[in-house]
């Protein structure tokens, strides 16, 4: 028993009695018709009835009513035409009763007011059979209302009842409809008051069953009569509704579950027990080739994976994708198609086959597969309603991407964090994986992103001496702070002689010699620290002695960096040119990136300390195409050239406009032989995969503080591009692409043909090292020599 505001909902409230008078009723008034035909038979009709007074009065036996069941056909004979009789679904209850006094065969054989069998809706929604109960209840107060308190509401109560198949594929629907007509409503003591306000309250809380039984105690009242009940098989319009809400249910096609269920749907709805259902979805990434779908849920192409196909271009699915519209091929083995893609269907046992675009915003985003193993059972008879289903699941798989979108973008940024646009597409088909597997084998560990064979390109411009101009700020800074603590030491000391602080000045004066001579690591912090122990805490006496030591004592203070309490004016212009040139550096380097990755998609990552560098790795592996060429590479070179240039003249510019300037060196790193790059996600970055590859990073890490062998000259030089090599193959690349950038007025002189010296884990290395035109052009990509530089041919 459930109870539900005080309402027990697993019965129906009212007291019902079988009775046959008010049907009888009717036929005495026919009887007396002026109609001489209906007359007649009404007679007759009633000669019958009125000759079993056990029959017709109230509430008869069953026995009675068993044994003369043929009597009360010809009583519904008002109702239900005899002619029709074996064809109709119809039976008569008493009122609200479950089990029918009489029925055709059909209705019996379906079983159809069986509670235990069904599975029912009722207005349009899907209700347990405790909401069942209630919506009998509800339609029982309906017939209260009209019958004794002239209240007629427009609100028919309609059940729809669901029989399953003997073989569970599919489903048919039956609405089931009351025809009160012969029923009455009979009062047990006085009739209850219903006021104004009660009927508005009931009205406006029609489902609240306690509320009715409050007013309207069911015990008041008592149904007698005969209730006649039609059903009407509404399949296709039922099962197409609750198909549409399955789909409106999160992750509706994510599951092969689910999928097995929508499947029984449109079984149902196309009255075909052997048919498939599958989903494709086509990543948004993918230009629309076949290769690049997957499986939503289930597939029937892809039910063990992608097949070999090499003439995928002659496929039904092909055609559907490139035409974008729905196929039907009633007989597989007839149609002439037998690529790799059709030899799946046939493995899968299907012969008959409906493909259909899936389409949001005139964009092919899925596709729908219905599949049968008999031939000619999808056809164009019923392509109108194959068509409507594609519209459904059209909705209903866009709906699921965006929900699938939005899950895997968290779970990106979760794994992740931020990833380079250009290899989102490993990142996104990892995390479709990871979903995939999730939801088919519980908890599984993330895939590994890789990517094998791509070419790295590294390049930096490094800020030349930051390290003795930073020691020199600090150094001038402290001095200039001593000097302060010093004077104002010094203007105390004279207005107020003391031993201690002629000993705390001795002290200072041999600190600021030392610090001019230059620090050593940790004098700092040891010098500020004097100061804030045993300077500081002093000036607020100090400025008491007079108003020269009081002024001193502002000079001090004043000097000072209000948020970090130190003198700061040094280190600050260094910072801030380094910030400057940074900055104008980094956002050439971007600008012209944007324009490389429209020439050549890469992946590509900026780094900014003194200076700037960056990785860029670009190859096949790295995008979704999976095209990539060596004359790609030697663009992507050619670019690094023109860019470096370009940083080396936008540094030069700037240099003049800097609070402190600042030279900066650049360098190249070239290697020709491709490595492998993994994600790491302890440190959320990409780093080289391998033994062997290491030596790469090592290389990067040494090369820009490298001298050349035999000398102590760095190899990196201020107006210059240091393009380190370790192959012939590289120097001769290098230098005609020179060559040719010369002429195109981004370098000038020749270009120096340097050993370096060993380093630590690298031997061998050379170098290129070119100078850089003082007017290097910032633009176009690749310009043309000057047309007044006349080429010279020599005739032999």
């Amino acid at each position: 028993m459930k109870i539900e505001n005080g309402y027990d909902t697993t019965y129906f409230p009212f007291e019902s009695r079988l009775s046959l008078r008010p049907l009888v009723k009717f036929w005495r008034t026919e009887a007396a018709s002026g109609d001489a035909l209906r007359a007649g038979v009404a007679r007759q009709v009633l000669a019958e009835a009125e000759s079993l007074p056990e029959l017709i009065q109230d509430s008869p036996s069953a026995e009675v009513v068993v044994a003369h069941t043929d009597v009360i056909r010809s009583l519904l004979t008002s109702v239900f035409p005899p002619a029709l009789w074996s064809d109709m679904l119809v039976a008569a209850t008493a009122p609200f009763d479950p089990h029918p006094v009489v029925a055709t065969d059909r209705f019996t054989h379906l079983n159809l007011l069986a509670d235990h069998e069904a599975n029912f809706s009722l207005l349009g929604g899907r209700v347990s059979h405790q909401d069942m109960h209630r919506g009998k209840a509800l339609a029982a107060y309906y017939e209260i209302l009209r019958i004794h308190y002239g209240v007629d509401i427009d609100k028919p109560v309609t059940f729809v009842t669901e029989r399953r198949d003997k073989d569970g594929h599919t489903s048919r629907f039956y609405r089931l409809e009351l025809d009160s007509r012969f029923v009455e409503v009979e009062l047990t003591g006085e009739k209850p008051v219903l006021t104004s306000n009660d009927l508005r309250d009931l009205l406006a809380h029609p489902n609240d069953l306690d509320r009715w039984v409050r007013v309207l105690p069911p015990e008041r009242f008592v149904f007698c009569g005969l209730a006649c009940i039609s059903a009407t098989d509404v399949t296709r319009e039922e099962a197409l509704s609750r198909l549409k809400q399955d789909l409106l249910a999160k992750n509706a096609l994510l599951t092969k579950d689910s999928i097995n269920h929508l499947q029984r749907r449109v079984r149902s709805f196309l009255g075909l027990p052997d048919i498939r259902l599958g989903i494709i979805a086509l990543d948004r990434c993918e230009s629309g080739e076949v290769g690049g779908a997957r499986a939503m849920g289930k597939s029937i192409l892809l039910n063990h994976g992608m097949p070999s196909c090499s003439r995928e271009k002659e496929s039904l699915y092909w055609d559907v994708m490139q035409h974008g519209e729905s196929i039907v091929i009633e007989d597989l083995e007839e149609s002439g198609r037998n690529t790799g893609f059709e030899s799946r269907l046939h493995d899968e046992g299907i012969r008959n086959i409906f493909v259909s675009p899936l389409k949001t915003e005139d964009q092919i985003v899925g596709l729908l597969e219905i599949g049968s193993p008999h031939v000619g059972d999808l056809n164009s008879l019923n392509s109108i309603w194959l068509v409507e289903l594609s519209r459904i699941f059209a909705t209903a798989l866009q709906r699921s991407l965006d929900e699938q979108e939005d899950r895997i973008q968290a779970l990106i940024k979760r794994q992740y964090t931020a990833i380079h646009p250009v290899v989102e597409w490993k990142f996104r088909k990892a995390a479709i994986k990871h979903i995939t597997a999730l939801e088919n084998h519980g908890e599984v560990e993330w895939p590994k992103i890789r990517f094998k064979n791509v070419f790295p390109i590294y390049g930096m411009s490094d800020i030349r001496g930051s390290s003795t101009q930073r020691a020199s700020a600090i150094q001038a800074d402290l001095a200039e702070q001593l000097g302060l603590a010093l004077a104002t030491v010094i203007a105390a000391a004279t207005v107020r002689p003391r031993p201690s602080l002629d000993e705390l000045g001795y002290r200072l004066s041999k600190h600021i010699e030392y610090v001019l001579k230059g620090l050593a690591s940790g004098d700092e912090s040891s010098l500020l620290g004097l100061l804030q122990r045993e300077v500081e805490p002093l000036l607020d006496e100090f400025s008491e002695y007079s108003e020269d030591v009081a002024r001193h004592v502002d000079q001090y203070r004043s000097a000072l960096d209000s948020s970090l309490g130190i003198v700061y004016d040094e280190r600050r212009k260094y910072e801030d040119s380094v910030s400057m040139l940074n900055e104008a550096m980094a956002a050439y380097l971007e600008e012209r990136d944007e324009e490389a990755q429209d020439m050549v998609p890469h992946f590509f990552e900026r780094f900014q300390t003194d200076g700037v560098d960056y990785n860029i790795y670009a190859g096949k592996d790295l995008v979704e195409s999976g095209r990539f060429t060596e004359m790609d590479l030697r663009n992507l070179r050619l670019w690094q050239l023109t860019t470096t240039a370009g940083m080396a003249t936008v540094a030069a510019q700037l240099k003049s406009t800097l609070p402190v300037p600042l030279d900066v060196a650049h360098l190249i790193l070239v290697q020709s032989e491709p490595l492998d790059i993994r994600f790491r996600e302890d440190e959320k970055k990409f780093d080289v995969d391998g033994a062997y590859n290491i030596r790469y990073e090592i290389v990067k890490k040494r090369i820009d503080k490298a001298h050349i062998s035999g000398s102590n000259e760095r190899l990196t030089q201020p107006g210059h591009v240091a393009i380190v090599y370790s192959l012939d193959t590289e120097r001769d690349e290098y230098l005609r692409h020179i060559d040719y950038l010369t002429a195109s007025g981004y370098f000038i002189q020749e270009p120096e043909l340097l050993n370096i010296e060993d380093l630590p884990g690298a031997n061998g290395l050379r170098a290129i090292r070119v100078r850089v035109a003082e007017d290097a052009p910032g633009r176009p990509f690749l310009s043309l020599p000057d047309a007044s530089k006349k080429a010279v041919f020599v005739e032999e």
